[in-house]
């Protein structure tokens, strides 16, 4: 498993893809990948004098692990026989903080090289965005980031582009509607989202400078709950993108790049 970074809503879940995997037949210890605790001069403490934000990937599964251990027990006591007890594991592990404009390379095994470079979703740091080499293919993953260089450097070449994207138009709508209904510490907060993502125009101008192919689009903010949304959210897109595909990921996607091809594959994990 590979993390961009570590808030709630790209770790929230962990504890529970780590069961399921475990208990759906994984034999191994899950591998966790993803950044370091962050470079902070001063760090904030609560009540108890607990410092916050000294933690990276390697202390976040510890904690994960931790949380689920009886849980572990409870599973293995019931049916050791179908549950391997050292698949129960999760490991994590500190990608080291890449130097600007490099990557690092994470994986190198079998063929598969995956690299780390960072992105820019301040003040969430380090933010890491990945790009997946496999079989003459290459797919990038953006994690949360505004526009920054990085991610038209290592988009070149790639077949596929996996990339977050937020409409401030959308958003600003949003925090009005907030502010209107008497709830201004809301609005405030959605406004404060816009600063540290992309937008889908931005995006597309990624993809087209950097001959991507096929730019899928996700994380998409706000959530587009119809089709007017959906096409309130894509505005100016195809004019930025120019020739490519461009769709809107949803969950169950799953893509496929057969190796050693230039065939592009979608289906649903969801019936």
């Amino acid at each position: 498993m590979l993390l961009t970074h570590l808030h709630s809503d790209h770790i929230g879940d962990l504890g529970e893809l780590a069961t399921q995997s475990w208990l759906g037949g994984r034999k191994v210890p899950l591998q966790v990948y993803g950044p370091p605790a962050p470079e902070q001069a001063e760090r904030v403490t609560n009540a108890e004098g607990e410092v916050l934000g000294a933690a990276g990937t390697e202390a976040v599964v510890k904690g994960f692990s931790d949380a689920y251990d009886t849980d572990s027990d409870f599973r293995i006591a019931q049916g050791h026989e179908l549950v391997p007890t050292e698949a129960a594991r999760m490991i994590g592990h500190d990608i080291p903080r890449p130097d600007a404009g490099e990557a690092v390379t994470v994986y190198d095994t079998d063929g598969l090289k995956i690299s780390a470079f960072l992105v820019n979703h301040d003040p969430v740091e380090p933010a890491y965005a990945y790009r997946i080499e496999y079989g003459g293919r290459a797919a990038v993953v953006s994690g949360d980031t505004r526009r920054v260089p990085n991610m038209l450097r290592f988009s070149r070449g790639a077949d596929l582009l996996v990339h977050e994207a937020l409409n401030p138009d959308m958003v600003e709508m949003l925090a009005s509607a907030l502010d209107q209904t008497g709830n201004p510490r809301a609005g405030t907060m959605a406004r404060q989202v816009i600063e540290y993502h992309t937008t889908p125009v931005e995006v597309a101008g990624i993809a087209k400078e950097a001959g991507v192919p096929h730019l899928v689009l996700t994380h998409m903010v706000p959530p587009l709950r119809n089709a007017l949304m959906r096409r309130m959210f894509m505005r100016g897109v195809a004019a930025a993108r120019g020739v490519g595909e461009t769709m809107l990921g949803y969950d169950g996607l799953l893509i496929t790049l057969p190796p050693d091809s230039k065939d592009f594959k979608t289906s649903s994990l969801i019936n």
